[in-house]
């Protein structure tokens, strides 16, 4: 899964405490993985879902403090 590789290495690099990211995508399987390895990545999935009349995904995720 070279998305959800390329997904924890920009996290891991970038996120700052407190801060709100939200991750767009097309793949409803990859929007499922993303969901998931924030959780165990210590993020807060504040919301996820699919944009109205369009084809994409959505996960807000917050680093916890």
């Amino acid at each position: 899964m070279p998305k959800i590789e390329a997904f924890e290495t920009y996290v891991a690099q970038l996120a700052r405490p407190g801060e709100v990211y939200e991750v767009v995508m097309r793949d409803p399987d990859t929007w499922l993985a993303v969901q998931r390895i924030a959780e165990d990545m210590g993020f807060e999935v504040l919301e996820a879902g699919r944009r109205d009349g369009e084809k994409v995904y959505y996960v807000r995720i917050r680093l916890a403090v």
